[in-house]
């Protein structure tokens, strides 16, 4: 019975296709902030303050990011 050999990734290969895919990422990433800096005002009850769209979606990201650690976390 024949078996298929399957080429075989090697280590400078998988470092490469991380680093282009970093670079894809960080490139949408840059677009996306550069189209999003527009003024947002965010209201808390007795205040308002603007601040660009882009820090508010970072800030809201981290926020979720880390509320989500700390509930996912094992005791």
């Amino acid at each position: 019975m024949a078996t298929k050999d399957k080429p075989q990734q090697t280590k400078s290969s998988r470092k490469q296709d991380r680093l282009i895919s970093a670079i894809v990422i960080v490139l949408l990433l840059v677009i996306f902030a550069v189209l999003n800096v527009k003024p947002v005002t965010i209201n808390f009850g007795f205040f308002a303050f603007k601040q660009p769209l882009i820090i508010v979606l970072i800030i809201m990201f981290l926020l979720g990011a880390l509320v989500s650690w700390l509930v996912g976390r094992k005791e």
